[in-house]
C-alpha cells in the first residue's frame, strides 16, 4: 500500500523498485552486492530519473525490465521498465559511481560491466 497513494502511483516507489530490480540483475549476472562489496567495490547512486507513463492501482502486478545501458570511465547507467499486463507504466534510470570503498574515491567502471554490455541481451 506504501506504493500507491491518491494519484495512483507514491513517486518514491520506483526508485525502491529499480534499487531492487539492479540487486537481482546483478545476482543474474553473477555478481551480488555482497561479491562487490566483499570486493572493496562500491556502486553508489549519484543520479536517479523516473518518468511516469499510466497511474498503478492498487492490486496492480509490474514485471519489470533491468538492463545496463552504458559504462563509461568511473561511472555505469542503467534503465529500467516497469509493465502492466506488457503495457509501460514506468521508465526509470540509474547513475551509478565506482568507488574504491576504502578511499572512497571513484575507480575504472570493472571490466566485467564492459563485458556485460556487449554481451547478447539473451545471455547467449
Amino acid at each position: 500500500m506504501g506504493d500507491v497513494d491518491v494519484a495512483r502511483l507514491h513517486f518514491g516507489a520506483p526508485a525502491q523498485w529499480m534499487d531492487r530490480a539492479f540487486c537481482a540483475w546483478l545476482v543474474e549476472i553473477g555478481r551480488p552486492l555482497s561479491t562487490l562489496i566483499h570486493d572493496g567495490i562500491g556502486v553508489p547512486i549519484v543520479d536517479l530519473r523516473c518518468r511516469f507513463l499510466s497511474r498503478v492501482d492498487l492490486d496492480d502486478v509490474l514485471q519489470v525490465t533491468a538492463r545496463l545501458a552504458e559504462v563509461g570511465t568511473t561511472s555505469f547507467r542503467t534503465r529500467y521498465e516497469f509493465s502492466r499486463a506488457g503495457e509501460p507504466v514506468v521508465h526509470g534510470e540509474l547513475v551509478h559511481v565506482c568507488i574504491d570503498r576504502a578511499t572512497g574515491r571513484p575507480t575504472p567502471a570493472p571490466a566485467w560491466l564492459r563485458d556485460q554490455l556487449a554481451a547478447p541481451a539473451d545471455g547467449s
